[in-house]
């Protein structure tokens, strides 16, 4: 705990295909290291001081901040190794499937 919030952090590697939702397996193929920390504010939002995943399909970063309540300042960096991977960011009603090459954001 800190004046901010609460303070965590994370760091692991390992198969996690299996255990994740359909609409984002396709990230997580192959293996997967992950290493994030940040703060989990307070006032509700989040403080990434660092997030990375590399896997057989991805490597991505992120860092910044999420505010629900106000401004958010986040960067975001997606990039497929291979082929484009797919993400499913639809719904039932109205299904939507993005194939992603590198994105920045």
């Amino acid at each position: 705990l800190s004046d901010k919030g609460h303070d965590m952090e994370a760091k692991g590697d390992g198969e996690f295909e299996r255990f994740m939702p359909e609409k984002v397996k396709s990230l997580f193929i192959g293996k997967t290291s992950f290493d994030l920390a940040g703060t989990a504010i307070t006032s509700g939002g989040v403080d990434i001081e660092r997030a990375t995943i590399e896997s057989d399909a991805v490597h991505g970063t992120a860092t910044g901040n999420v505010d629900p309540k106000g401004a958010s300042d986040l960067a975001v960096e997606l990039s497929a190794k291979d082929k484009p991977v797919t993400v499913d960011v639809g719904n039932s009603a109205v299904p939507i499937l993005v194939a992603v090459q590198k994105a920045t954001a």
